[in-house]
């Protein structure tokens, strides 16, 4: 079995899970553990952000305990939404999260994380209403989107930005298909 892990980000509402779905189906014979993420967290900002810290550090050894075992992983989510969306818990910090990384690296060389835009306007229309956002907060959404690709300018690790405006479920799945099985020899 190969080490490999992934992670699909970006804002709500662009895809990752369909994305996700996909990918299983896709190399069924990989035998991918699905891990998935929830942003919600304590009542208070402070709260949220504390237990953000805490939860990625948690995470990070999941992905290396799996990663060590050999299983493949695919995470719904990752540091990246952390970062993110500390937006709306008032903190900006990055740099707790680019540490993690570094006291991780040793996984860096086997982790691949796609990170899917698009356009704000198609993101508001998709809204589902479980957002961390109102669909009208269009501003909102734009800086997402900003803070996505601030961060993946700043990991250390391989990441991928899609941007699926235009582009169908499987148009998008094809850049995926392909970036998987460059990176992990499939």
């Amino acid at each position: 079995m190969k080490k490999i892990i992934l992670a699909l980000e970006g804002p709500d509402n662009v895809g990752k899970g369909t994305q996700l779905k996909k990918i299983v189906e896709y190399f069924k014979d990989v035998n991918f553990v699905c891990l998935y993420d929830s942003l919600k967290a304590g009542e208070t900002d402070e709260e949220k952000v504390k237990y953000g810290k805490k939860r990625e550090e948690k995470y990070f050894e999941t992905r290396k305990f799996l990663w060590e075992n050999n299983i493949a992983q695919i995470n719904d989510r990752s540091h990246y939404s952390e970062y993110a969306y500390r937006m709306f818990r008032n903190s900006n910090i990055i740099d707790d999260l680019l540490n993690l990384e570094n006291k991780y690296k040793d996984i860096k060389d086997d982790y691949l994380t796609f990170i899917f835009i698009d356009k704000v306007k198609n993101i508001s229309e998709r809204d589902d209403g479980q957002s961390a956002y109102k669909k009208e907060e269009v501003e909102k959404i734009g800086e997402l989107i900003k803070r996505f690709k601030y961060i993946s300018k700043k990991s250390i690790f391989e990441n991928y930005i899609i941007n699926i405006n235009g582009k169908n479920e499987d148009e998008v799945f094809e850049i995926v298909r392909e970036k998987i099985k460059e990176k992990f020899d499939l």
